[in-house]
């Protein structure tokens, strides 16, 4: 029996995250959500997740913002991070989930093939690793 792959959906616009959860579950993958980066952190800490779909923490003091992604990526280094962004100055918002690992930036606006397709590559390694041990 497959393990589902666990999502955590990081956004405070209710129907968007409504819509993300919709079209991750219709690809198979297990979704959890969030509303903010405090509930986020909680599941975090309390369950197994594969990958993090975040929307940008939504701060007025970006020095904040960043310190709160910093202390994510002390906690979580291994897990894979999508960050779904409008038109702000990514060195600057993004620096700490852009340059290491598989963390990305996904631009708003996309299709919901892109954000799939981002989050299959995300997660490769581990869906390679279950399809392994279901082959043998």
């Amino acid at each position: 029996m497959t393990t589902p792959i666990v999502v955590l959906v990081v956004e405070n616009h209710p129907e968007l995250r409504d819509m993300l959860i919709e079209a991750l579950g219709w690809e198979g993958f297990e979704v959890v959500a969030a509303r903010d980066e405090a509930e986020a952190t909680h599941v975090l800490r309390n369950r197994a997740v594969d990958l993090l779909v975040s929307d940008p923490p939504s701060f007025e003091d970006v020095q904040r913002a960043l310190d709160v992604l910093a202390a994510l990526e002390r906690e979580f280094p291994d897990l894979p991070v999508i960050a779904v962004a409008e038109e702000v100055p990514e060195p600057v918002y993004f620096h700490p989930w852009t340059t290491a690992g598989r963390k990305r930036t996904l631009r708003r606006p996309f299709r919901l093939s892109d954000l799939i397709g981002a989050c299959r590559e995300a997660v490769a390694d581990a869906i390679e690793v279950q399809e392994q041990e279901e082959g043998g």
